[in-house]
Formats: structure tokens, C-alpha cells, sequence
């Protein structure tokens, strides 16, 4: 009996995932074709003094990944909620409320697939239009400088699309909390200048912080928390109820996904404005107190943190952190 239940759900899960495709099959191919018209178009036309500059094939060719990951971004993922709403043959979750688990699978299979297949596709046929106009693209791939150093560099655009394949889940996340699924790209983009006020906040507050702390880790987290809001939102809010539930039970995912990375940034910003006076990796001595008894001391915890005042005691070592006041303040007699 477990055994027919699980073979029963996998063929569900299939046939959500096929009835995405059929639904979603004309908008893809038509986008597809007419951009990559459009690119080969585009790219013919350039004079030939332009593909002699160094990097601009792999530029060339990094736009053909732009377009099938903006095809991802911008049409799959948005049409994973706005399907539900078409014509009535097509209401499948809101009419078989209990298939919810089996088609959020088998909306997650489609959309893996078309982030898989679409830009495979485009880049193939980038490299082939590359070929066919003597271009050939693997020259761009290693750089080098008059020092003789060879490096690879990603073309801003291939970067630019990694980052938009990172926000692509909270598209679809997003989608269900907007009546009809609309808005979808609007709203994510909305919510990440919301996010990113906040981070710009303690940015301010704390110069420099970016680059002395492995931030880079915490990507992995990006998709992973928006796939569970997306779960949250599809599985939990769309049972007996709409776009308001889906967005309760969405935004309580999200709150709970985002407290480990803020509790990671709020102790790495506590570090940088409160160090360990013992482990400083950079000490400057700005002066000496008249009777030699403290020493003026700006230190950080890393090289690329700004410096906070100290005061030393010359007799046995110890360091006080002097808050509110700058070097030069305390050189002419703030507390020193």
C-alpha cells in the first residue's frame, strides 16, 4: 500500500511538472526565439574594430547567458503562480487543495529544469553564432597583465546573472503573496531594497566591515531561505486560504531564515566597533601623557576595519577602549 502511494505521487509530482511546460511552452519559446534574433542581429552588426578589444567575445557570449537566465527569472518562475489563475482547466491547486506538497514538487522539478536546459541553450547558441562570424570565444576566457599573471574574469554580465538566479526562488515565493501572482518581480526586487537598507545601514556605521569579514559564506543561505518560504507560502497558505495567508505563513518562514545571518552580521559588528584589545591586527601610537604613565593607541581587529581609540597603561599593559572620542580629541586632553 506505501509502495502504491509513493508510486502514486511521484506520477502526480510528474504531471504537475508537465502540465507546467504545456502552460508555460508558447511564452518561452517565442521570448527564446525572438531574443536570440535578436542578439545574433545585434552582435552582426558590430563594426570590427570592437571584437578586437580584449574580454569582448566573452562579453559577447555572456549575453546569451543573460538572456536564458532572464528567461528563469522573469518568466518561469512569476508563471509558476500566475498559471493557477488562468482558465478553470487549469485551477488544479485551488481545486485539489490536498495535491499542494505533490505540485509545489512538481513546480520546483519544472523550474530546475528550465534554469538547467535555458541558458544551456542560449549559450550553445551563442557559441555556435561565435564560431560562424570567426569570433571564437575561448580567447577571452584567461587574462593576463604586463606582470605576466594569468587570471580568469567574469564578464559583468555572467556575475549580474549569478546573483539573479540567487533571488530567483523569492520570485516565486513572492508570487503567492500578490493577489492573481502578480508582481512577482516587482515585489522581489522591492523586498531586497528593503533588506539591503538595513545592511546599508550598518555599512555606514561600520566603514570598511565588507571587506574584513566572509560575508560570501552566507550566499548559499539566499536560495535556501527563499525555497522555504516558497514551501511555506505554497503548502501552508494556500490550504483554505489566498494571497494574505500565503504571505503570513511566507514571512514567518523568512523572519525565522533570516536570524541566524543577522545574529552572524550583529556579533561581526559588535567586533568591529568593540575588539579584543589583546588581539588587535593593527596598533598605531599616536602620543604619550605628560607624566609617561598612558600611551594613546588606535587599533583594529583587522587591517581593513577603521581604527578605535585606547588608552594604554604604560605601568602594566592594560588597555582601556576609549568610546565617543577620536584620536586627536583625546591628544588634546579629552580624558587623556
Amino acid at each position: 500500500m506505501i509502495r502504491l502511494l509513493q508510486v502514486g505521487s511521484r506520477s502526480l509530482v510528474l504531471t504537475f511538472c508537465w502540465r507546467e511546460w504545456r502552460a508555460q511552452r508558447g511564452v518561452l519559446i517565442a521570448y527564446t526565439l525572438l531574443g536570440l534574433l535578436c542578439l545574433c542581429l545585434g552582435f552582426s552588426m558590430v563594426p570590427e574594430h570592437w571584437w578586437e578589444q580584449r574580454g569582448r567575445r566573452a562579453m559577447a557570449l555572456s549575453w546569451f547567458v543573460a538572456l536564458g537566465v532572464i528567461g528563469v527569472v522573469a518568466f518561469v518562475a512569476p508563471a509558476l503562480v500566475r498559471g493557477e489563475y488562468g482558465s478553470k482547466n487549469d485551477q488544479f491547486v485551488r481545486r485539489l487543495p490536498g495535491a499542494l506538497r505533490a505540485s509545489f514538487a512538481g513546480k520546483l522539478l519544472f523550474l530546475v529544469l528550465a534554469t538547467a536546459a535555458l541558458p544551456l541553450l542560449t549559450v550553445l547558441v551563442g557559441q555556435g553564432f561565435l564560431w560562424a562570424i570567426d569570433e571564437p570565444w575561448h580567447r577571452d576566457l584567461f587574462l593576463w597583465d604586463c606582470n605576466g599573471n594569468i587570471f580568469f574574469e567574469w564578464p559583468w554580465p555572467a556575475v549580474a546573472c549569478g546573483y539573479a538566479l540567487l533571488l530567483m526562488p523569492w520570485v516565486w515565493a513572492i508570487g503567492t503573496w500578490l493577489p492573481s501572482g502578480r508582481m512577482a518581480l516587482g515585489g522581489t526586487i522591492l523586498m531586497t531594497l528593503v533588506i539591503g537598507v538595513g545592511i546599508f545601514a550598518v555599512l555606514r556605521q561600520s566603514p570598511g566591515i565588507e571587506k574584513g569579514i566572509a560575508w560570501q559564506g552566507w550566499l548559499w543561505a539566499v536560495p535556501v531561505v527563499g525555497l522555504l518560504a516558497a514551501f511555506a507560502s505554497w503548502t501552508k497558505g494556500r490550504r483554505g486560504g489566498g494571497a494574505l495567508r500565503s504571505a503570513r505563513f511566507g514571512l514567518a518562514a523568512t523572519a525565522v531564515g533570516l536570524v541566524p545571518p543577522s545574529l552572524w552580521l550583529a556579533e561581526r559588528t559588535w567586533h568591529y566597533h568593540h575588539p579584543d584589545l589583546q588581539h588587535l591586527a593593527t596598533v598605531d601610537v599616536r602620543g604619550v601623557s605628560p607624566d609617561g604613565q598612558f600611551a594613546l593607541v588606535e587599533g583594529a581587529a583587522n587591517e581593513n576595519f577603521a581604527q578605535v581609540a585606547l588608552r594604554v597603561d604604560l605601568r602594566d599593559g592594560s588597555a582601556t577602549q576609549l568610546a565617543g572620542c577620536c584620536g586627536r580629541r583625546l591628544a588634546s586632553g579629552c580624558g587623556f
